[in-house]
């Protein structure tokens, strides 16, 4: 199985939580259905899914119990 350290896991969630971010202001400073406004929805949906999906790792490589 494929180790990854705790840091590489954090930096990826970090960063995919922040170009969320950066793409929820570009939808929502759109025009509502314009070409624009819809890619950078979808982009804003990905990047939700990547967040999503890069918790896991964070909350598993924790050295010990889970604390908000």
């Amino acid at each position: 199985m494929l180790q990854v350290p705790p840091s590489v896991a954090t930096d990826a969630h970090i960063l995919a939580g922040s170009l969320g971010l950066l793409l929820y202001w570009a939808a929502i400073t759109r025009r509502k259905g314009s070409p624009a406004h819809r890619a950078a929805g979808r982009a804003f949906f990905v990047s939700l899914q990547l967040v999503a999906l890069s918790v896991a790792p964070v909350l598993l490589l924790r050295p010990g119990p889970f604390d908000p």
